[in-house]
């Protein structure tokens, strides 16, 4: 086993200690969504950190850098003995030349231990060219999402101020904010968005902002916005580039999923708390039926993240 197979271990197991101990935590803090948000976030920054870890941290038994080990065995190696003359100062003479015999061919016996270890190798490079084969894929996927996502900015226009107005206190005084992000209106978009990491905008469909009354205007605006002021949409792409570095490790998408749920459980409560819950749940069906599938090939912020129920 080479270094580089010990250092992919090893950042694997940080990794799967990580994520455990996060998901557990997680789960004893039900009802209790900021504290769930916490820990996964906690969770997620240290993942992406595990490389780093591994070098940094003290270099004592599962957290010793791979490169100091093999530079100890290399120096465990060059450790050769050498041979000390007799006390009584009687020398070995080497026999001569001619006196010495043919040397005849070793036999090299069949290893067993030699073969297991060349298997190893190649299942542990099979494996890592695989991860790497996949993580690559994922990210070419989620560009051309992406990709689709930014093409929108090409269709949308601005919402009518008149319709602006009306909510623009209701939502400003629920997010304790003075200003509302830029907020365009497009027929491409199925459901509301949230686009951009540095200068977000709130995107909704031409369709809900034609024909939504104000109060559910105003419920979407602050569910939507309470993302952008949480700085929801730089932690949603912490999520996107976990998930392409780990790809097929099953508790980092399980990670996920508790992040997105306790996410949109927060922004669910700015609405709760300055509107009416039943109307609320109302415009959520009705938005709901409107997209139908549309909402589930989307990588951006939108009022369907990984919401488990209603």
């Amino acid at each position: 086993m080479n270094s580089f197979h010990v250092f992919g271990l090893v950042i694997l197991l940080h990794v799967t200690a990580i994520t455990c101990v996060a998901i557990l935590l997680w789960q004893f803090g039900r009802h209790r969504p900021a504290f769930q948000y916490a820990v996964g976030v906690v969770g997620l920054l240290l993942t992406l950190s595990s490389p780093m870890l591994v070098l940094i941290l003290p270099q004592q038994n599962w957290f010793r850098s791979p490169g100091l080990q093999q530079a100890d065995h290399e120096v465990e190696s060059s450790n050769v003995a050498v041979d000390v003359p007799p006390l009584d100062g009687s020398v070995d003479v080497p026999p001569s030349i001619h006196e010495s015999r043919p040397s005849t061919p070793e036999r090299r016996a069949f290893s067993p231990t030699g073969l297991s270890k060349m298997l190893f190798s190649v299942s542990m490079n099979s494996f890592f060219a695989m991860w790497f084969l996949g993580s690559t894929l994922v990210a070419y996927r989620l560009s051309k999402s992406h990709h689709a996502l930014r093409c929108l900015s090409r269709s949308w226009t601005t919402l009518p101020r008149y319709r602006l107005d009306k909510v623009e206190h209701g939502v400003c005084a629920a997010l304790n904010d003075t200003r509302l992000p830029v907020i365009p209106v497009t027929p491409l978009a199925p459901i509301p968005l949230v686009l951009g990491v540095l200068k977000p905008v709130v995107v909704l469909p031409q369709h809900f902002a034609d024909s939504a009354s104000d109060e559910a205007l105003r419920d979407v605006l602050i569910h939507e916005c309470a993302h952008i002021t949480r700085r929801d949409p730089v932690v949603h792409s912490l999520q996107q580039f976990a998930s392409i570095l780990f790809w097929l490790h099953p508790a980092i998408s399980f990670l996920n999923q508790c992040i997105s749920r306790s996410r949109e459980e927060l922004c669910d409560n700015f609405v709760i708390r300055n509107g009416d819950p039943a109307d609320y749940s109302q415009t959520f069906l009705a938005l709901s039926e409107i997209s139908g599938q549309q909402r589930t090939s989307l990588p951006a912020l939108s009022l369907f993240s990984s919401r488990w129920t209603l």
